[in-house]
C-alpha cells in the first residue's frame, strides 16, 4: 500500500467545522488517483497532510493515521517526508527559490546527495518533460505564470519521488502544456511505478479523466464516491447535485441518457458509443447555425494598438511583445488565448499602463486616452485588470475595506463608495462578508473578492487573467453570470485563458505566438483550424475535437458546445433518446 489513511479527521485551529471528516483512502502503489470537489472540499488539506506540512507548518488538530511509503507521518519530520512524497502546490511562486530556472529544477535531487552526472540527467529530463529548456539561466521571477508552474513541477520530477502529489498542477498552462504534463505523470507511473494523487476543482477533468486509474469525489470533507473514472461519472444525480464539472463528452453522453445504459465515455478515446449512434441515421441535416457577428461590422473602436514591441531587460534580454496590431470594439466580450510565454499578460498589461512600450512609436489608445502618456490613476477610471493569481491584489483588512479602497481613491462621495461596495459584493454573493475579516480564504473567494474590487470602479474596460482556473462549476457559473450582467451594462470584457470551453463562448478569439496577433476570429472559424492551433500548443474544446473525429459522420467540424453538438444529433427523429 502506497498511502492509506485512517478514520482521518483534521480541523484547522479556530475552525467550528473539520475540513477533512472520517477519512479512510487506500491508494495501491503504482497507481493514479484523481480526487475531485468543489473548491473548498477539502482536497488541499489532504495532501498537505501527505508530507507533513499540515500540522507541522499549519497548525490544525489531526486524528486517525496517515501512512505514506509505509511511514507514519505522526512520527517523521518534514524533510525525511518530502523524500518520499513529491508535492506541487497550486502557487508555484511559492515553491521557487533560487535565482535560475536550472538552479531551483537541480536543489532537489542535490539535497539527496545525488552525484553531478545523475543530478544533471534528471534536470535534463525535468527542463524537456515541462517545456523549459532553452530556459536553464531565465531567472524564475521573470517567467510567465504558466513558465513558472511548469518550473514548480519540473522541480518535483527531477526529485523522482515514489509518491508524486499534485494539487491543481496545471491550471496556469496552455492546453497541450496540460496534455504533455499529464503524459509525462502517466510515464512515470508506467516506468518508474510512481504512485500519483492529483486534485483538481474542474478545469482539468478531461486531462484527468484520461489517465487515472480511480476517481474520488470529495464533497464537504468527505469521500462521498470513488472507482474508475466511467464508473463514478455514471452517477450523474450525484455529480450534478454537487455541481461538478465533467469532461464534454460525458456531458453529452448524459444529455443522450446513456448514463441510464450503464455506459458513459469520460475521455475523447471512448467516442464510439456516440459514433456508434450517428451511425443510425439514414439522412444527415444540416445544422442551421446563425452567422456569427463579424466584430468589425458597426462596432466602435475602444482599444487601438499599433506596432507595439517590448523587451524585458533580463539578463537575458526577452522580447515579450514583436509588433503587436490589435484593435477591440465597445461591448466585445474576447478571448486572448496562446502558449505560455506568448506575451498575452504583457500585453495586458500594456492596456493599463503597468508597462511602456519598448518602442516610441507604438500606438496604446484606450477609450480615447494615450495610456502611455496619462498617469495610471487616470487609466483606471477607463480600463482595469483583474491578476491571475488575486492574492497579489488583496490587501485590506476586511472584505468592504478591499472593495471600497479603489472607489476611494478615486475621491468618491461616501454614499456612492458604500453604494458601489454593496453592489460589487452582492454581485459574487459576498454581501454577508463585508465585515468579515480576509483569513484563510478559499480561492474561488479569493477570485470573486478581487473582480469585485475592479468592478466597484467601474471602468468601461476589465481584463480578467486566467480568472476561472481554481474555480469548480458552480463557481464558474456563477462568474459568467457575472460576466453577462457587465455585457448588459456596457462594459467591454477581455479574458486572458488557458480553458478553451470558456474561449468558445466569447465574440472573438484572438491567439498569440511569439509576442505577436497570430490569428483572430469567430471561435468558430479559429478553433475550426486545429492543425495551425497545435503549433503552437493550443487546441479546441473537447467537443469541438469530438465533432472533428466524427466528421465523416456529417457533423459539422465547428462545433463549440456540448448544447450544439445535442441538437445536431436530435433533428433527425430516427435517433430517438435525449434527455432523461
Amino acid at each position: 500500500m502506497s498511502v492509506a489513511l485512517e478514520n482521518v479527521t483534521l480541523k484547522y485551529k479556530g475552525s467550528m467545522e473539520p475540513a477533512l471528516e472520517n477519512i479512510n483512502l487506500m491508494v495501491e502503489e503504482g497507481t493514479i488517483v484523481g480526487i475531485i470537489g468543489l473548491t473548498g472540499a477539502g482536497k488541499t488539506s489532504l495532501l498537505l497532510t501527505l508530507n507533513g506540512i499540515i500540522p507541522s507548518h499549519i497548525p490544525a488538530e489531526i486524528t486517525g493515521r496517515i501512512i505514506v511509503d509505509g511511514i507514519d507521518t505522526k512520527t517523521h519530520s518534514i524533510e525525511e517526508l518530502c523524500k518520499h512524497v513529491g508535492l506541487v502546490l497550486d502557487d508555484p511562486s511559492i515553491q521557487i527559490i533560487t535565482l535560475s530556472v536550472e538552479e531551483d529544477v537541480s536543489i532537489g535531487p542535490a539535497n539527496f546527495g545525488l552525484p553531478l552526472n545523475e543530478i544533471k540527467d534528471r534536470v535534463r529530463f525535468a527542463l524537456d518533460a515541462t517545456r523549459l529548456v532553452g530556459f536553464e539561466k531565465r531567472d524564475p521571477r521573470s517567467l510567465s505564470g504558466g513558465e513558472q508552474q511548469a518550473l514548480a513541477i519540473a522541480g518535483v520530477l527531477a526529485m523522482r519521488p515514489r509518491i508524486l502529489a499534485l494539487d491543481e498542477p496545471v491550471i496556469m498552462l496552455d492546453p497541450l502544456g496540460k496534455a504533455r504534463i499529464f503524459s509525462v505523470i502517466k510515464e512515470l507511473n508506467k516506468q518508474y511505478g510512481t504512485t500519483v494523487i492529483v486534485t483538481d476543482s474542474g478545469e482539468q477533468v478531461e486531462e484527468l479523466s484520461a489517465i487515472a486509474d480511480e476517481i474520488i469525489i470529495l464533497h464537504e470533507g468527505k469521500i462521498i464516491e470513488r472507482g474508475a473514472p466511467n464508473k463514478v461519472f455514471l452517477k450523474r444525480d450525484v455529480i450534478e447535485g454537487i455541481g461538478l464539472r465533467v469532461p464534454q463528452i460525458t456531458r453529452l453522453a448524459y444529455k443522450l441518457g446513456m448514463h441510464n445504459l450503464g455506459r458513459v465515455p469520460t475521455k475523447l478515446e471512448e467516442y464510439e458509443c456516440i459514433a456508434d449512434l450517428l451511425k443510425r441515421k439514414r439522412v444527415v441535416p444540416p445544422i442551421k447555425v446563425e452567422n456569427p457577428r463579424n466584430y468589425e461590422e458597426g462596432g466602435k473602436p475602444i482599444i487601438t494598438v499599433k506596432n507595439l514591441y517590448h523587451v524585458y531587460p533580463g539578463p537575458p534580454p526577452i522580447k515579450a511583445l514583436n509588433g503587436v496590431n490589435l484593435t477591440i470594439y465597445e461591448g466585445e466580450f474576447v478571448a486572448l488565448i496562446g502558449q505560455n510565454g506568448s506575451g498575452k499578460t504583457t500585453l495586458a498589461y500594456h492596456l493599463v499602463g503597468i508597462l511602456k512600450p519598448s518602442n516610441p512609436d507604438a500606438v496604446v489608445i484606450v477609450d480615447g486616452i494615450n495610456v502611455p502618456r496619462t498617469p495610471i490613476n487616470e487609466v483606471i477610471k477607463h480600463i482595469n485588470y483583474v491578476f491571475q493569481n488575486p492574492r497579489l491584489q488583496l490587501f485590506s483588512e476586511t472584505f468592504g475595506d478591499e472593495v471600497a479602497y479603489g472607489p476611494k481613491m478615486m475621491g468618491l462621495p461616501k454614499e456612492e463608495v458604500e453604494k458601489r461596495v454593496e453592489e460589487a459584493l452582492s454581485l459574487f454573493g459576498l454581501e454577508r462578508f463585508k465585515d468579515s475579516p480576509q483569513i484563510g480564504l478559499t480561492r474561488k473567494i479569493e477570485t470573486f473578492l478581487a473582480a469585485a474590487s475592479i468592478i466597484a470602479m467601474k471602468p468601461k474596460i476589465i481584463i480578467f487573467d486566467e480568472p476561472t482556473g481554481r474555480l469548480d462549476e458552480l463557481s464558474l457559473n456563477k462568474f459568467m453570470e457575472v460576466l453577462m450582467e457587465l455585457r448588459k451594462k456596457g462594459h467591454t470584457i477581455i479574458i486572458i485563458t488557458h480553458d478553451m470551453e470558456l474561449a468558445a463562448l466569447a465574440d472573438r478569439v484572438v491567439v498569440m505566438n511569439q509576442g505577436q496577433v497570430l490569428m483572430q476570429g469567430h471561435p468558430k472559424d479559429v478553433f475550426s483550424k486545429s492543425s495551425l492551433l497545435e503549433k503552437v500548443w493550443l487546441k479546441p474544446p473537447q467537443i469541438t475535437q469530438l465533432a472533428q473525429k466524427l466528421g465523416e459522420l456529417g457533423v459539422p467540424q465547428d462545433i463549440l458546445t456540448v448544447e450544439e453538438f445535442y441538437d445536431f444529433i436530435t433533428q433527425n427523429p430516427l435517433l430517438g433518446g435525449g434527455e432523461q
